[in-house]
C-alpha cells in the first residue's frame, strides 16, 4: 500500500512539473531583444595577425632585357652550329647507306629545320635592331639594301673598313652588271657557258656547294673559304709567308682589292687593277 502511494505521488509531481513549463508558453509571446540591442562580435583581419613582429622578405624584381646586337649575333652563331652539326651527321649517315627517308635522317632534318627557323628569327631581330639604332645605316639600307647587307655582314665578321671595301670592290666588278663598278650587286648572276656564279663568280667546278645559293648562303661561303684560299695563294700577292692574317692587316682598300683578286678570285692580270678604284669608291660610300 505504501509502495503504491509513493508511485502515485511521484506521478503527480512529474505532471505538475510539466504543466509549469508548458502553461507559460501557451498564449504568451517570448520576449526577443530588438536587433539593435544584440551584441555582435566581429573579427577583423588584424585579429589573425600574431602579436609578434613579422619578418619582412624582400623579393628581387627580375627585369627581362631585350637582347643586344652582340647577344643576337651569339644566338645566331649557336643556331648555325646546330645546323652545321645536323648537316654533318646526316651526310655521315648517307655515306653509311642511310636514305633520306630513314628515321635517323628525318630526325636530323627536323632538328635542322627548328634551328634554321630560330636562326631566321634572330637574324630578323638583329637586322631590325641595327637599322633602328643607327640613322646612317638605315639610310644606306634604304638606298642600297643588298650592298649594305653585304658590308654589314663583313663588319660583323670583324673586318676593318679597308678589308670590307677591298672585297666589295671585287664584287662590284664581278656582278655589278648594270655598269662596271655598280653598287647594285646582282648576286644571282651566272655565266651559263663557264658556270661561274654569284658575288664572287665562284666556279661550279671548285665551289659546287655555293652554286644556286642565296645572298646569305654566298656570304657564308665567303666566310668559310676565305682563310683557306688566301693562306694557300697569298704568296702571289705578298710573297712567301703572306696569308690570311696578313691580309686582314692591310690598311689600304686598293691594296686589299688587289690581294683579294690575286689570292681569292685568282682572276687574269688585266682584270685586277680596275678593282682598286671600285674599292676606293666603296670605302667612300660606306664610311661617309
Amino acid at each position: 500500500m505504501k509502495k503504491l502511494l509513493t508511485i502515485v505521488l511521484a506521478s503527480i509531481v512529474v505532471a505538475l512539473t510539466l504543466i509549469a513549463f508548458i502553461v507559460p508558453a501557451v498564449g504568451h509571446s517570448i520576449d526577443v531583444p530588438p536587433a539593435d540591442t544584440v551584441e555582435v562580435t566581429t573579427i577583423s583581419e588584424d585579429s589573425y595577425i600574431p602579436s609578434e613582429e613579422i619578418e619582412t622578405v624582400e623579393i628581387e624584381t627580375v627585369v627581362i632585357r631585350e637582347p643586344s646586337l652582340e647577344d643576337l649575333k651569339i644566338m645566331m652563331e649557336e643556331q648555325q652550329i646546330i645546323k652545321d652539326e645536323m648537316h654533318a651527321q646526316a651526310e655521315e649517315l648517307r655515306a653509311n647507306g642511310y636514305t633520306d627517308e630513314s628515321i635517323e635522317i628525318q630526325d636530323l632534318k627536323k632538328q635542322w629545320t627548328i634551328a634554321h627557323a630560330r636562326y631566321n628569327e634572330y637574324k630578323a631581330k638583329y637586322n631590325e635592331k641595327w637599322l633602328n639604332s643607327d640613322e646612317f645605316w638605315a639610310q644606306k639600307y634604304e638606298e642600297n639594301p643588298t650592298g649594305t647587307y653585304i658590308w654589314r655582314y663583313m663588319k660583323d665578321l670583324g673586318y676593318s673598313d679597308a678589308v670590307c671595301a677591298g672585297i666589295f670592290g671585287n664584287m662590284m666588278l664581278e656582278c655589278g652588271i648594270e655598269e662596271a663598278g655598280s653598287f647594285d650587286l646582282k648576286w644571282w648572276v651566272y655565266d651559263s657557258s663557264t658556270w661561274f656564279y654569284g658575288l664572287c663568280q665562284w666556279s661550279k667546278t671548285y665551289f659546287p656547294e655555293v652554286y644556286g645559293a642565296d645572298l646569305e648562303g654566298q656570304m657564308n661561303c665567303l666566310r668559310d673559304t676565305i682563310k683557306e684560299q688566301i693562306d694557300e695563294a697569298g704568296f702571289v700577292y705578298g710573297g712567301y709567308g703572306f696569308g690570311y692574317e696578313e691580309f686582314l692587316q692591310l690598311e689600304d682598300p686598293a691594296e686589299v682589292a688587289v690581294c683579294f683578286a690575286k689570292a681569292y678570285e685568282r682572276c687574269a692580270a688585266q682584270h685586277v687593277w680596275p678593282r682598286r678604284a671600285f674599292a676606293e669608291q666603296a670605302y667612300e660610300y660606306f664610311t661617309n
